[in-house]
């Protein structure tokens, strides 16, 4: 065996010689003012809500693709569908199962209420949108339902209800971007 061979690139000694907390610090960027995102996901009906947090599920998951693929260009994601994006980051490893079930309920909700005349959000959906989110996400809901001062990650929850807490959970918990897709980031809360 040679001795001269490197086990680890100048890049990968780059990141081992990072200090912990610099990579925390790298991890709570986020790619969306926050603010905005809870404007918008904290008022309107729960349809709006669900139209608004699959928008921004949708950046966050292309997001993480874009830096997860060593050559994003060789393929067009802007003209893949949500669901070829969802299946992309399951191939690579960088969306858990449990978080593509519940990002596929709400793409299918949203789908929903985008092609009927007639759709809403009923409590089945709500509670079939809770069923399908990670013990984690179910825990931290129940705790804000049992807190006087509930919050989660930068997000400032106290006028939410059920739909926009849990897409609240999962793009802050999820969407708190590096600048490498083996630095601890993903999707993993939801």
């Amino acid at each position: 065996m040679d001795d001269s061979v490197e086990l680890f690139t100048a890049e990968e000694r780059r990141l081992l010689d990072t200090p912990e907390d610099e990579i925390i610090s790298r991890n709570r960027t986020f790619s969306f003012d926050v603010k905005e995102f809870d404007a918008r996901i904290s008022s309107g009906d729960a349809w709006q809500k669900i139209v608004q947090g699959q928008l921004y599920f949708e950046h966050a998951v292309c997001q993480l693709l874009l830096e997860a693929l060593k050559n994003p260009e060789a393929i067009s994601l802007s003209r893949m569908g949500h669901s070829q994006r969802l299946d992309l980051a399951s191939a690579l490893g960088i969306l858990d199962d449990e978080i593509l079930s519940a990002l596929r309920k709400i793409n299918s909700l949203r789908n929903h209420l985008a092609h009927s005349l007639n759709f809403d959000i009923s409590d089945q959906d709500v509670t079939d949108l809770a069923n399908c989110t990670s013990p984690g996400i179910r825990k931290i809901l129940q705790a804000e339902k049992s807190s006087d001062d509930p919050q989660l990650g930068h997000v400032d929850k106290r006028d939410s209800h059920c739909p926009a807490s849990v897409l609240q959970a999962g793009i802050c918990n999820g969407d708190q971007l590096g600048t490498r897709p083996d630095v601890g980031r993903g999707m993993g809360v939801l």
